[in-house]
């Protein structure tokens, strides 16, 4: 998945100079995406990112429910899937 890029960030100063700083968002407004945390234990729970936001350092979103979610936190469908796959697959090779 491509990153998108989502607006500018303008920087001003006293000084008689201003620069931007572009941000890079992996997913956008409305985009809905898994926890990664739950598809690794074969729960595949989705949210819809309603705002995002950073601190030039780290991307942040914002779901419907209000809670605050980093980039590394989330992941598209697919790879969802394939993480849930992977944990029910391991459950199985365990019992026999």
């Amino acid at each position: 998945m491509e990153y998108v890029s989502q607006g500018i960030l303008n920087l001003k100063s006293s000084a008689s100079y201003c620069f931007s700083i572009k941000r890079f968002f992996k997913y956008s407004i409305n985009d809905f995406v898994f926890i990664k945390e739950k598809a690794k234990i074969g729960v595949l729970d989705r949210v819809c990112i309603k705002k995002y936001f950073t601190n030039l350092e780290l991307n942040k979103y914002k779901d419907t429910f209000n809670r605050i979610w980093f980039e590394e936190e989330l992941i598209p469908h697919q790879e969802a899937i394939n993480l849930s796959i992977a944990f029910y697959e391991r459950k199985i090779f365990e019992i026999n």
